[in-house]
């Protein structure tokens, strides 16, 4: 039986890339109207590559429903696969959340330390400028120590599962609920102080999904979906009136609630940021492809292979076309840029094992194991992908290693007695 808390990944796909391609086409100016947007871009060339990535995602997910339809022992079907034989040990789960968790903690307060440790400069800043100053000073920081903060989502899908879990065999659940409202909390600071606004992202779709899938005889299901996205948003643009707002408020000299900086500030959002994810796009896209392999992957990974190689990347700035002051990019014209024509494979791929996961997931007796957590990782990355590679950085390489390390099993040698 299927659970009625997961939701099909291609229906999020092709809603929600659909409903920003629509926005985009319908609502963007054709010419610029925030500073350091690009003006409207319309190629058909762009446009038949778009489709082509669409298409790729979708023909992923078709055929691994039709492997499941066809064959009665496969790796999508709802009989037990070899992933599905690993035995689930909640305690293995715990341990290895709560050294993410740690990890998580340690990492975060050395990244936001400079404005902590300077509080009052912080300040200062922060009403003069906007908090979307702080983010340069936050950036400093080696990028090895925001590559561990992006742990978190292991340690926040463990944990929201036992939060949410009323089940009188889970013991010390208020421990997890303590530890979740401290992630929240950091999660929250760091979204608005330091311009991560993805993080509470990631944070609201866990956390909402954990919930679905425990309670998966939720009433009014879709409604809950739509308040949990119309909240979002406007946590989101409450963050950017505090990030933009306060520098247009003391630009204008009006004051920061009032309804010219508020219609300001929408505009700002919409057009530097929701539009321009596919303006950009389409800009990477009506060019030739670079073929720059990672350029758009994680910077840890950039900076490793420059000085063990000597190589040097050529980023989509640099392309003839670009003249936008903002890198929003979606994941279509990133795949391009980097990998051309095999861009599609990878997204081939990526509908592929989502769809996989979700089959898994949907099928499986417990609540919580291996495809279940991939599961949300994916349809977390696919939402994150409308603005950035979201499968090319560490906020999906290091939970998935987690997931599965915790599959490994450490059988102790046996002693015989004497």
């Amino acid at each position: 039986m299927r659970r009625r808390g997961l939701v099909e990944p291609y229906l999020v796909f092709v809603i929600l890339y659909g409903i920003q391609l629509v926005f985009w086409f319908i609502f963007m100016p054709d010419k610029s109207v925030v500073m350091g947007v690009s003006d409207k871009v319309i190629s058909s060339v762009a446009l038949y590559r778009y489709g082509l990535f669409v298409f790729a995602f979708l023909a992923g997910t078709l055929l691994c429903k039709v492997s499941r339809v066809n064959r009665q022992h496969n790796i999508c079907g709802d009989h037990e696969s070899r992933l599905g034989r690993f035995n689930f040990n909640l305690q293995t789960q715990l341990k290895l959340a709560n050294i993410a968790f740690w990890l998580f903690l340690f990492a975060e307060i050395i990244y936001l330390f400079p404005l902590i440790g300077e509080y009052s400069s912080t300040i200062q800043i922060s009403m003069s400028s906007g908090f979307s100053a702080l983010y340069y000073i936050v950036e400093d920081n080696p990028p090895l120590i925001s590559s561990f903060a992006n742990v978190f989502p292991y340690p926040l899908i463990v944990y929201s599962y036992i939060a949410l879990n009323t089940d009188a065999h889970y013991v010390r659940t208020n421990k997890y609920r303590t530890r979740l409202l401290l992630m929240a909390s950091v999660i929250i600071f760091h979204s608005i102080f330091a311009a991560k606004r993805m993080f509470l992202i990631y944070f609201v779709i866990i956390v909402s999904l954990s919930y679905f899938i425990k309670h998966k005889g939720v009433k009014q299901f879709l409604p809950k979906i739509l308040m949990i996205g119309i909240a979002t948003f406007g946590a989101i643009y409450f963050a950017e009136l505090l990030r933009y707002g306060i520098t247009i408020s003391n630009r204008l000299a009006t004051p920061l609630f009032s309804r010219e900086v508020f219609l300001t500030t929408f505009n700002y959002l919409m057009n530097a940021y929701i539009y321009s994810d596919i303006n950009n796009t389409m800009v990477i896209l009506k060019e030739d492809s670079l073929y720059q392999i990672i350029s758009t992957s994680s910077e840890l990974f950039r900076i490793g292979i420059t000085r063990l190689f000597s190589l040097e990347f050529l980023g989509y700035g640099t392309l003839a076309g670009w003249d936008s002051l903002f890198g929003t990019v979606n994941i279509f014209g990133l795949l391009w840029h980097d990998l051309g024509v095999w861009g599609y494979f990878v997204m081939f791929s990526i509908g592929y094992f989502s769809e996989f996961f979700y089959e898994k997931a949907s099928s499986s007796v417990s609540g919580l194991n291996t495809s279940m957590m991939m599961y949300i990782i994916f349809v977390v990355g696919i939402i994150s992908s409308m603005r950035f590679n979201f499968f090319g950085q560490t906020i999906f390489l290091l939970p998935t290693l987690f997931i599965f390390a915790s599959r490994i099993e450490i059988k102790r040698p046996q002693i015989p007695r004497l």
